[in-house]
């Protein structure tokens, strides 16, 4: 790669110094040096107006921070130009509705949950565990992203110096039901790790999906709870189950039986899948169900969800048409019609 000079040596880190850019890890002098919004500010002025309540992002410590304090740092190059090219086309489409959001390159998608991602934990790298404790470690250390160079490396596509085949990334938009709140209408989550599942509503748009499924993840489409999605405007509580059915498949699914292969060329990284070597998912592993994965997203007791189906259930009937729950009948109603507390 050095020899081809391609402008991406990921052996020489990954921008995870504070004088460093974040995305091509570049030394930041006084005059390059920005900081980039993890949370985009487009974002951020749909659900932060002026005197309206303020949301708040929990952090893997459970401790809360406001979308505004999320910085990294960032040169001007690929804060003001590549990060914002593709965060014009998100906050265009966005204010479209979900098919201009669903019409957008998958390129442009997995660059941009690539960068939220990435973000989030390069933020936790600033972040002590207990913020009253000055000697608590950090929330993330340089050791846990290292082990997301791969993420890091798919980022590398907003500079154009990596180039990866089309069907790597799985994602699902769908319009989503609005009470008027700003902070109610906004719900973001990023499980850590491998293939880096991202979901974002904002509004009357949801998207979700992998950064680095490497396609396994497409087969959701056809299955009952995503297909009956696409028909419907979904309540937020449908939101987190379909997350939660997400999550649970995306856990299943074993890297090592998806290969990559790299190649370099025209200075530039290029990234291909390989022919799965066997089969792609492990349901013998032992990992949490997608019902229980829904109980910590909602709070909600086994029983209560159990009444309702499970994560399927909130999404489809029993006759296996797609399940209408409108606001009014939403979260509150799931505890009151068993006389428990509601999730």
């Amino acid at each position: 790669m050095a020899a081809a000079g391609v402008d991406y040596l990921p052996w020489e880190g990954q921008g995870l110094r504070d004088d460093e850019c974040f995305v091509c890890t570049v030394r930041l002098s006084e005059t390059d040096r920005t900081v980039e919004d993890v949370v985009p500010r487009w974002m951020q002025r749909e659900i932060m107006p002026p005197r309206h309540p303020k949301p708040q992002v929990l952090l893997p410590n459970l401790s809360p921070i406001t979308p505004r304090r999320i910085l990294i740092p960032a040169c001007k190059s690929c804060n003001n130009e590549h990060l914002s090219r593709v965060e014009i086309a998100l906050s265009k489409a966005f204010q479209e509705g979900a098919d201009a959001v669903r019409a957008l390159p998958e390129r442009t998608l997995r660059v941009w949950a690539a960068k939220i991602a990435y973000g989030l934990r390069r933020n936790d790298m600033r972040l002590r565990s207990n913020q009253r404790d000055p000697a608590a470690p950090m929330i993330a250390t340089a050791a846990d992203l290292q082990g997301m160079l791969q993420l890091h490396t798919l980022l590398q596509e907003c500079r154009d110096v990596v180039r990866v085949t089309e069907g790597h990334s799985t994602f699902f938009v769908f319009r989503s039901q609005q009470v008027g709140c700003n902070a109610c209408d906004f719900d973001i989550a990023v499980p850590t790790g491998w293939p880096y599942t991202v979901m974002v509503r904002l509004g009357p748009v949801t998207v979700m999906g992998a950064v680095d499924d490497r396609g396994a993840l497409r087969t959701l489409h056809s299955t009952p709870a995503f297909a009956a999605a696409s028909g419907l405007s979904l309540h937020p509580l449908q939101v987190r189950a379909l997350l939660a059915l997400l999550v649970h498949q995306a856990h299943l699914i074993r890297e090592d039986r998806l290969p990559l292969r790299y190649g370099v060329s025209g200075r530039r990284l290029w990234l291909d899948r390989l022919p799965p070597q066997g089969p792609t998912t492990d349901p013998r592993r032992e990992q949490a169900t997608a019902d229980q994965i829904l109980q910590n997203l909602v709070a909600a007791s086994p029983d209560v969800l159990a009444a309702h189906g499970g994560a399927v259930g909130l999404l489809v009937l029993p006759a296996g048409t797609p399940r209408h729950m409108p606001l009014k009948h939403g979260v509150l109603s799931l505890g009151a019609e068993r006389g428990e507390t509601s999730p």
